[in-house]
């Protein structure tokens, strides 16, 4: 199972800039696009998942409260979809387009820039009947924020356990390095840390008509870099994974009463995610929404 890293770069000449600076981190994922058919000879790109405040930071003054921030707007803006591999190091890096925002939720669609680089890439599928089950076990696949020294020190650890050459040792801390995306994008001052590849379990805890939690556990709780990731749920009949939400953020800790939500997740359900996808579909069909 395969979950991709996402990251956001910004060039605003007004504010001084002459290179592109990192914007913010997060992970997404893939579904498939409703305008694919399996009786046709052709099929549609598959669609791209994320956090909305990752892309659209100046909607979201409360995450990005810097006035800097506000003096953006979206064609300032690039974004990249990236593979890392376990150590954090880029494996293939895509540009994505044409966002298309949830109306209230924390998330977003995106499409590729050349769609020949949706090729191989994992995609997930949407339960056709998803039941919330309370206690049912699922998993959040995302990404962490590390940074190089701490996981080289990490990594430098197992090799000795595993007795591992020195010269090997050193050609896995060049992994470590910070590589330039693609595009003609320069890069300037940024922040150096990596994004990780991070799984996560927890149960499905709360629901209520607007939100859904999973509660994490005090060991392995969400992490930065872990928005947009998907909530996946073993589905017995197919014996496959099901896709049943997008992670949203970490509950704040005193932000419900009694700490009932400590330790908690939130995350967009399918429904709002069909609501999305829909939307995008009738806007490339050219269907104008009542």
């Amino acid at each position: 199972m395969t979950t991709y890293g996402l990251t956001s770069w910004f060039l605003h000449p007004s504010l001084g800039m002459t290179t592109h600076e990192i914007l913010s981190r997060a992970s997404c994922f893939l579904l498939p696009s409703p305008l694919s058919s399996s009786s046709s000879s052709s099929s549609s790109p598959p669609l791209i998942l994320t956090s909305q405040h990752v892309i659209r930071p100046f909607h979201f003054p409360k995450y990005y409260p810097e006035d800097w921030v506000t003096a953006l707007k979206q064609d300032h803006i690039r974004t990249f979809l990236e593979e890392r591999s376990p150590s954090g190091s880029i494996l293939k890096k895509i540009e994505l387009i044409n966002p298309l925002h949830h109306d209230t939720r924390d998330i977003s669609i995106l499409e590729f820039k050349d769609d020949s680089e949706s090729q191989g890439l994992e995609v997930f599928k949407l339960p056709e009947n998803f039941i919330w089950a309370d206690g049912k076990v699922v998993g959040c696949h995302g990404h962490v924020l590390q940074n190089p020294s701490e996981h080289v020190a990490a990594a430098m650890t197992l090799n000795k356990i595993l007795e591992t050459s020195s010269n090997a040792t050193t050609q896995h801390q060049q992994k470590f390095q910070q590589q330039e995306p693609e595009g003609e994008i320069k890069e300037g001052e940024d922040d150096n840390r990596l994004l990780i590849p991070h799984n996560v379990n927890g149960i499905l805890s709360y629901t209520t008509e607007s939100q859904n939690f999973i509660k994490t556990f005090k060991e392995d709780t969400l992490q930065m870099g872990m928005c947009g990731g998907p909530v996946l749920s073993w589905n017995k009949e197919t014996r496959d994974f099901d896709c049943i939400g997008m992670i949203e953020g970490v509950v704040p800790e005193g932000a419900s009463r009694n700490d009932v939500l400590k330790d908690h997740a939130a995350f967009v359900g399918v429904d709002e995610i069909v609501k999305l996808i829909g939307e995008w579909e009738r806007g490339k069909k050219g269907i104008k929404t009542l």
